[in-house]
């Protein structure tokens, strides 16, 4: 091969690499993952559909830190009260507990070797 044909390979190959570099960094912008999510008592249906939310780059959306807000009852809290709180949180990390259950099949789906074709 000569001398050419080679400099025009390699050049061509730069270019389009930096075409997928481009891309690259294009894409990660609309990327959802990473982000903190706030956990409020009483709206484990929100924090559920914010957790499902799917990010455009990756598919399945890895959130960063979650934050869960906790009342605290007191001994002035009424019975009724005390027990709604419980309730409340224990719906929160059920939804917390199943979107950690996804992550983790996630995760070993992608560790996965693909398989090979003919």
């Amino acid at each position: 091969m000569s001398g050419r044909v080679r400099s025009m390979k390699r050049r061509l190959a730069k270019v389009e690499q930096t075409l997928a570099d481009r891309k690259k960094e294009e894409d990660l912008v609309n990327c959802l993952c990473g982000r903190h999510v706030l956990a409020w008592p009483g709206h484990a249906k929100e924090l559920k559909a914010e957790l499902n939310r799917t990010c455009p780059v990756h598919g399945f959306r890895q959130v960063g830190l979650i934050h869960c807000l906790k009342f605290a009852a007191t001994e002035m809290t009424p019975e009724g009260e005390k027990e709604r709180f419980r309730l409340e949180d224990a719906e929160l990390h059920q939804v917390i507990e199943e979107y950690k259950s996804r992550k983790l099949a996630w995760k070993r789906l992608r560790s996965r070797p693909s398989p090979v074709g003919p």
